[in-house]
């Protein structure tokens, strides 16, 4: 996703209204809101003793039409985790694929009015060459369904049948008897068969990105509020503007969101963390952190067009998590947030990041994750259930306690749910926890 400049003029409104909302302060109350559906996590009153706080006591606080929006797009990516998780388990193949990857895009040769490839020149109009051979200017361009019906089975589905000579029959004869309307062909070992199941496959696939994921989420959140029509020009603006994460936080803190600005270690970053996200962690750390590495005070200078609001640092300093911390971060966030110098978006639901990725294959299960941030070193298999394999950025310890994956940006949340009188969130002073014992 490519991050706009934060210096680019703002349309007049944050939601498209004839009249700019306020900065700060409630967005207008819905002229009739629709009830939110039931939250699914366990009530809890004492998170170290019970586990995750629920849905219901993170909001507690928090005045509708917020409430609503939150409650409803948590609800859609459960919906949605449990589709991916089921097609996955069922066939190997998710429902979604990466809107940037290979299976979404091909890369092709330009061609000239008479069909012959274009060569790429350099800034004196000369052709480029590589091993004494010229360059050609390529494009990217859609798949077509056959195109992507081809992948599926050439890259993935031959490879899996192949590991074990009873899956293809496996595969398809289960395929079938769930969904007998598709079973036109005599046997279903067919190759027929095998036609009509790799492209009931692909039919039901749709792209997927970090942020068409989380416009997917707070799309259901803002109509269930009552707030379509707001939100149709709201995502209008994001589209025109790059699809921009960080253009989306901005509306929705001139739409009365808070902005915490977080960051896990202000003194350590692992030596391999990409310099692109690097550089802009140490200028805003720089910016919004004290000397002392603690306080906070973000002044004038803003985030990609947002404002921080409230500081959280050092909640996995030295690389190890802090349960204190991330257990205020169960309770007081719940929104959207922006990591990797604004490239990636997010949804974030108490102490977990709920995300989609862009370049990812259908068959990938971790297309769509749902994790704790004290892992967010490695990745997570919504259909699985577990973490399956480890990022570059990692820091583990021997008894793989110490998580160093970097990560600093902003999570907006709504007003309300943060505490009262709080301005940052540190080690040793974390509102409502406990003192930690002394062993």
């Amino acid at each position: 996703m490519p991050i706009i400049n934060p210096k680019a003029p703002r349309p007049s409104s944050p939601l498209g209204n004839t009249a700019p909302a306020p900065a700060a302060g409630p967005a207008p109350q819905p002229a009739a809101a629709a009830t939110p559906p039931p939250t699914t996590s366990s009530a809890a009153q004492d998170v170290f003793q019970t586990g995750r706080v629920s849905q219901d006591a993170r909001l507690a606080n928090v005045a509708e039409p917020y409430k609503t929006i939150c409650q409803v797009a948590s609800a859609y990516m459960d919906r949605e985790e449990k589709v991916e998780a089921d097609a996955i388990r069922e066939t190997g193949v998710g429902v979604r694929y990466g809107d940037t990857g290979k299976f979404a895009l091909k890369t092709v040769t330009v061609l000239d009015a008479n069909g012959r490839p274009v060569p790429k020149l350099d800034k004196n109009g000369q052709p480029v060459l590589q091993n004494g051979k010229p360059v050609y200017q390529t494009q990217r361009r859609d798949n077509t369904f056959a195109d992507q019906c081809r992948i599926l089975k050439d890259d993935y589905l031959s490879k899996r049948w192949a590991a074990s000579p009873d899956q293809r029959t496996e595969d398809l004869t289960r395929f079938f008897a769930k969904h007998p309307e598709l079973a036109e062909a005599a046997s279903p070992t067919s190759p027929e068969a095998e036609k009509q199941y790799i492209e009931a496959l692909v039919r039901r696939m749709k792209p997927t990105s970090c942020i068409g994921y989380v416009l997917e989420a707070l799309g259901e959140g803002y109509k269930a509020a009552g707030m379509g029509e707001e939100w149709k020009a709201l995502k209008k603006e994001v589209v025109a503007h790059g699809a921009d994460t960080t253009f989306l936080l901005m509306r929705l803190q001139e739409a009365g969101w808070k902005a915490v600005y977080f960051i896990s270690d202000t003194k350590n970053l692992p030596a391999d963390v990409n310099p692109i996200y690097s550089d802009d962690h140490y200028v805003f750390r720089n910016k919004y952190v004290g000397k002392d590495g603690e306080s906070f005070n973000p002044g004038a200078t803003k985030y990609y067009g947002v404002t921080p609001d409230y500081a959280f640092v050092n909640f996995r300093a030295n690389g190890i998590p802090n349960k204190e911390m991330l257990a205020f971060m169960d309770r007081h966030m719940q929104g959207v947030g922006t990591m990797m110098s604004g490239y990636h978006g997010y949804m974030v639901d108490g102490d977990h990041v709920r995300e989609s990725h862009a370049p990812r294959m259908p068959w990938d299960a971790t297309n769509l994750e749902n994790r704790p941030w004290e892992l967010l070193g490695h990745e997570y298999s919504v259909a699985a259930g577990k973490m399956v394999k480890a990022q570059p950025g990692e820091l583990a310890a021997a008894n793989g306690d110490k998580l160093g994956l970097e990560q600093s940006g902003i999570i907006m949340i709504p007003p309300g749910m943060w505490p009262e009188g709080t301005k940052v969130v540190k080690p040793g002073q974390v509102p409502g926890a406990r003192p930690t014992p002394i062993s």
